[in-house]
């Protein structure tokens, strides 16, 4: 009985949160400093997530010109410098407070890349920032330095317009994290393809990222087209189909690959909503949906998709680096996604019944690092394939190969790409 009772009071104590000898602490306010260093943990898990706020907040601020300079992949320095709007010298001390954000109106009405005003805050408590802005309009550029809640005052600067931002030493004031980063080459890869989702949804912006003093990649201001072709590399028009679909107040548009060019894994699959790069399952399980009888279970096929939906149909306020999304109604989303992608795969359809018909046409079949399959193809599968290209598929080629159609081929045996 005694027992129980003692266990009962511990109970008690640490619910409320009570101090008792050896037991529990009493609740107590955790300090700013270490507050944003939570806040860190949630948004700044890696460079790359550093890169992505930067960008963020230089296409908010309506820049048309972004560079990127990066260190160590990133994790000596990172320097973002736009020609934006800038900041006032009021606005440049207020925007590493958290919570301090010009973008937010209505979390039901969110058109913005930013909102919560945490990513500056947060950068802040982990490493050396220094942010450099000019207000457009103004006579002179300022800047101000943040170390582990240290802010030094407004000091005059040097900056022709926009803002440049500069993050030294990520993570410094946070060796455990340091730990958990992965190598120079790694870590450069997640931030280049972090700034190479932004160019696809920004294409009437320039970005140059460099590493060091090597450029990695340059794109001009250009249209969507041109900018697809840029960010997919080594992909050309003649492999992808245009997707298109407007549907009351859905949206979708972008382009899919050909079920005879496909990937060994998902790296060229980039959603988009409401130009939002997002992680979301109703895109994924669209594609399975629309290339399950296409494609051999092992491949993964390219797309670049472009949904817009009403700002209140979405909510973007559930991951604080808001690369996840909640829909209101996911199955009618669900629904729309599949039907886009199977009209714009029936081309390939009919191509291939065509082609049975009349022999053969044009053809792009690639795999990169190339090996034997680990079963044969389905049969659901040849229907859509001449002989030709099968057998290729199958003995895995290491380049293209090419043939050229008939002249009574069918129009659409060579799409164009929007």
């Amino acid at each position: 009985m005694t027992l129980i009772v003692a266990s009962k009071v511990n109970l008690y104590y640490n619910y409320h949160g009570l101090q008792e000898e050896g037991g529990m602490p009493a609740i107590r306010r955790l300090s700013s400093a270490l507050i944003n260093q939570i806040a860190a943990g949630e948004v700044i898990t890696r460079p790359a997530a550093a890169v992505k706020e930067l960008v963020e907040n230089a296409l908010d601020a309506q820049a048309t010109h972004i560079d990127i300079h990066l260190e160590d992949g990133g994790k000596s320095a990172i320097v973002v410098k736009d020609d934006g709007v800038g900041m006032s010298p009021e606005d440049l001390t207020l925007c590493v407070d958290r919570y301090t954000t010009s973008k937010l109106q209505d979390l039901s009405q969110i058109t913005t890349f930013g909102f919560r005003g945490e990513a500056l805050a947060a950068l802040g408590s982990v490493c050396r920032l220094i942010i450099t802005s000019r207000e457009r309009g103004a006579s002179q550029a300022f800047c101000i330095k943040v170390e582990r809640e240290h802010l030094t005052p407004l000091a005059l600067a040097v900056l022709k317009g926009g803002t440049r931002v500069e993050a030294q030493d990520l993570f410094f004031a946070m060796p455990a994290r340091l730990k958990f980063l992965k190598s120079t080459a790694l870590e450069l890869s997640h931030c280049t393809q972090a700034v190479k989702r932004l160019a696809l949804a920004n294409p009437h912006v320039a970005f140059r990222c460099f590493e060091g003093e090597r450029c990695l990649f340059s794109y001009r201001q250009s249209d969507q087209q041109t900018r697809l072709i840029e960010v997919l590399g080594n992909i050309s028009a003649d492999e992808l189909l245009p997707v298109k679909k407007t549907q009351n107040a859905l949206s979708l548009s972008g382009v899919v690959g050909k079920p005879v060019c496909t990937q060994a894994t998902s790296a060229k699959q980039f959603f988009f909503v409401n130009k939002r790069a997002v992680q979301d399952v109703c895109f994924s399980a669209a594609l399975r949906t629309a290339y399950q009888e296409l494609i051999v279970r092992e491949r993964h096929a390219i797309a670049v998709l472009f949904l817009v939906v009403p700002p209140q149909d979405v909510d973007v306020n559930v991951h604080p680096a808001k690369t996840e999304i909640r829909f209101q109604d996911v199955r009618r989303i669900q629904l729309f996604l599949t039907d886009a992608l199977a009209q714009s795969l029936r081309t390939t359809e009919q191509i291939g019944a065509g082609e049975r018909n009349m022999g053969s046409r044009k053809h792009f079949v690639r795999q990169e690092n190339p090996k034997p399959f680990s079963r044969p193809l389905a049969s659901n599968v040849l229907p859509l394939l001449s002989v030709h290209a099968a057998h290729h598929l199958a003995e895995s080629p290491a380049s293209w190969h090419h043939e050229t159609p008939p002249a009574d081929a069918p129009a659409g045996a060579q799409d164009a790409l929007l």
